[in-house]
């Protein structure tokens, strides 16, 4: 399972060339794409080439899809590097923020630790409506809801 699926996100890598490494969609309520420089790490700031290809993803995923980008959808572009260039910050779009591999692990982790307690009384027999009911309890209570995790990771902007 996939971090966006843990979320209730449809989540998928998409196929085309120049994409979000992932792409997040709650129907037509918000999206989240995803740009990994995993790889990187504190040898050089964030470049203009990064952020250049990450303000674009909503974008391309909006024509992808034949669709709206839903208001208050956002971008994260994640790496290991902790500095981003000063003439590149001027280059980002305003729903581009920038999260360390740590925080996206951090959260994935405390997503994971939710879903693991919730275990047991999801495989009983309560009406859907209560264990529903009892999954997003025990997400906001966590700290793992979606907009939760928005907050939380985009209070790095450029």
């Amino acid at each position: 399972m996939t971090l966006g699926k843990a979320v209730g996100a449809d989540s998928h890598k998409p196929d085309e060339e120049a994409r979000a490494d992932a792409l997040w969609r709650w129907s037509d309520e918000m999206w989240v794409a995803w740009e990994a420089k995993s790889e990187a790490r504190d040898e050089n700031d964030i470049s203009a080439n990064d952020i250049r290809q990450a303000n674009t993803h909503l974008r391309a995923a909006a024509a992808d899809l034949d669709e709206e980008i839903p208001t208050g959808s956002h971008i994260f572009l994640v790496s290991g590097k902790s500095t981003v260039n000063e003439s590149a910050s001027a280059l980002a779009a305003d729903e581009l923020s920038f999260a360390l591999i740590d925080e996206v692990q951090q959260f994935a982790e405390s997503v994971e630790a939710v879903w693991m307690s919730l275990q047991g009384r999801l495989m009983s027999d309560a009406d859907i409506d209560v264990l529903r009911a009892s999954v997003i309890k025990e997400f906001r209570e966590s700290g793992v809801l979606p907009s939760t995790m928005l907050q939380a990771l985009s209070g790095r902007l450029f």
